[in-house]
């Protein structure tokens, strides 16, 4: 019997409950102040304002027109823009939060850590309450100082966005130093090729067009180049049939003439005009992830090789084919192939389309073969288990509304175990993890997996995991959380004890995102969980698989280059900050 007492009180709103969600705009926030105007004018052109727009829960540490000028007048855009990427915290501060930080000091991850370009613990802050009440800032590189400190509160939009006023810039080892090219001195196909764009790149040199591409790469240049597989694909055109000009406007349609990083885009609502004069692109997001759509077939912006203002080339999943060449589009092709199951091959789970799974080999030599929840006595570690401009009313944000979510409020500890499924299975579900490095987006197999989804749920609800940390990362293996004490043996079921697994042949661990429950031995499922980086046949039939990632396959990426010390544990704090239940996987 359990001895904790369990109190969650469900309110649901069974009628088509629409939530506003603030969204927004950080160039129309700071136009309402004059002295952040040069601030402001760098955000737009490096394109970084789209970036925050797309974001919650974020901090811009702003500077004022002199310290803004003074960095601005040594360096090129690009650099500039990697200097200001290190002041966009993805995470929440406001001045009381600053002075109420746990220990005193934390590190916190900043939009230059997403880029892919930041070695180390370079995309990270340190932020430090010092005495006297002045709270420091610098980077989390090794040795580096405090050079930086809060000076003003400028404007709160309450858990969206915070806009603080810093001394100056937080400058990270070698960022304001490192190599700055211009863009026509940049090898564009060598780039290419290192990326697995050969063909593509070698396309270019033999039309000619990458003269196209260099002469307009100073001014603004965006390029979106397949992938090696991709001309491979079913549909794909025999290019030995295409005349010279045929190629050329084939090339030509795989850029544009304007900058467009990956927040531009996904802010992007009119057509994009390419180098192929008439023929344009029209782009769609959904979470984290960006499509383009040509008018025979959609193309996934997979991956960004270069982002050094005006210049930016990402690969894509699929040639792009303009409709006015190659007539209309043709019946749909299957979808990707699931990854294959072992046999005997279960049918596998209709998916959302996603990120291609990674291929990854499991790290057995490394780690336990399997992420366990730590038993009190400790398993063996190879074991097989084991402010005064605060606003509320939203002003300067816009509101945007959803589809129907479900309002869910809750009171914790857990205890005795209910008779029956909670009326939150009742229907399909998702969750957001508003983690301090992103969202992730999470469908649930309520149906599938009833008792396992009642549980992650329920303490969803109840705030359960809010403010917990991920306590342990494997790169190419899975990141495990939901402990509430951080240290991997603790935390509880809703009922106050360990509960059955649910194992199902539909269910596996066969791609990336997959959403599973932690345990220290069959039936022993508590409130940890973990996510897979990649397919892990050898935890099927181990581990209970209740739902999988659908949005943020990018946070994703960023959770898996995290640094960690002993134990896998991350060396820079991975935090739910909070979580959303959503009725229907598809809502906002």
């Amino acid at each position: 019997m359990a001895t904790l007492q369990y109190s969650l009180l469900l309110s649901f709103t069974l009628s088509a409950l629409v939530s506003t969600i603030l969204a927004h705009n950080i160039t129309d926030i700071l136009s309402g102040f004059p002295e952040y105007s040069e601030f402001n004018k760098y955000l737009t052109q490096t394109k970084l304002a789209d970036e925050i727009n797309t974001r919650q829960t974020i901090t811009v540490l702003a500077l004022n027109n002199g310290a803004m000028t003074a960095l601005a007048a040594k360096h090129p855009l690009s650099v500039i823009k990697n200097a200001l990427s290190l002041l966009v915290v993805l995470d929440y501060y406001d001045p009381t939060k600053l002075h109420q930080i746990s220990k005193g000091t934390t590190l916190s991850t900043t939009l230059y850590q997403t880029t892919g370009n930041a070695p180390g613990n370079l995309g990270f802050v340190n932020i430090t309450d010092l005495q006297g009440g002045k709270v420091g800032f610098g980077s989390a590189a090794p040795g580096s100082k405090l050079d930086s400190s809060y000076t003003k509160s400028v404007k709160q939009v309450p858990y969206n966005i915070s806009i603080l006023e810093i001394s100056q810039p937080i400058i990270a080892p070698g960022i304001l130093t490192a190599p700055a090219p211009t863009p026509s001195s940049v090898n564009i196909t060598a780039l290419l090729e290192k990326a697995g764009c050969k063909t593509f790149a070698s396309l270019l040199q033999t039309s000619g067009v990458i003269k196209t591409y260099q002469s307009a790469a100073d001014k603004g240049l965006t390029i979106f180049a397949p992938n090696d597989e991709a001309f491979k694909a079913a549909g794909v055109p025999d290019l030995s049939k295409l005349t010279n000009a045929e190629i050329v406007s084939l090339l030509q349609y795989h850029a544009t003439a304007t900058y467009s990083p990956f927040g531009s885009l996904k802010t992007s609502k009119d057509p994009i005009s390419t180098l192929a004069s008439k023929f344009d692109l029209t782009v769609t997001s959904t979470g984290d992830s960006v499509t383009l759509h040509t008018g025979i077939g959609p193309s996934r912006v997979a991956e960004t090789v270069l982002d050094s203002t005006p210049l930016v080339i990402f690969t894509v999943d699929n040639v792009l084919l303009p409709v006015e060449l190659f007539g209309k589009a043709p019946s749909p092709a299957p979808a990707g192939e699931p990854v294959s199951a072992p046999s005997p091959s279960p049918s596998p789970v209709a998916s959302t389309p996603a990120p291609a799974s990674v291929e990854a080999p499991s790290p057995l030599a490394a780690s336990p073969p399997a992420p366990p929840v730590e038993t009190p006595g400790g398993a063996p570690s190879g074991a097989p288990f084991g402010s005064e401009n605060s606003t509320a009313d939203g002003s300067a944000a816009v509101h945007v509304s959803v589809p129907v979510l479900v309002t869910v409020s809750a009171t914790h500890p857990p205890g005795p175990e209910t008779k029956q499924a909670l009326p939150l299975c009742d229907t399909q579900m998702s969750v957001t993890l508003h983690t301090n490095l992103g969202d992730i987006k999470c469908e649930i197999a309520c149906d599938e997996v009833p008792k396992a989804s009642e549980n992650f749920l329920a303490l969803c609800a109840s705030g359960y995991y809010d403010g917990t940390i991920f306590h342990r990362n494997i790169k190419g293996f899975m990141i495990q959380g939901g402990d509430p004490t951080g240290t991997g043996k603790g935390g509880t079921s809703i009922w106050g004890k360990k509960f059955n697994d649910e194992i199902r042949e539909s269910l596996k661990h066969n791609a990336r995102g997959t959403l599973s429950m932690a345990n220290s031995g069959p039936n022993t499922n508590g409130s940890q969980f973990f996510i897979n980086y990649a397919k892990q046949p050898h935890l099927n039939g181990l581990y209970s698989v209740f739902g999988k990632v659908i949005h943020g396959f990018e946070v994703l990426d960023i959770m898996e280059k995290t640094q960690t010390g002993p134990g896998d544990r991350p060396l820079a704090e991975i935090r739910i900050n909070r979580v959303t239940i959503h009725a229907n996987p598809l809502a906002g």
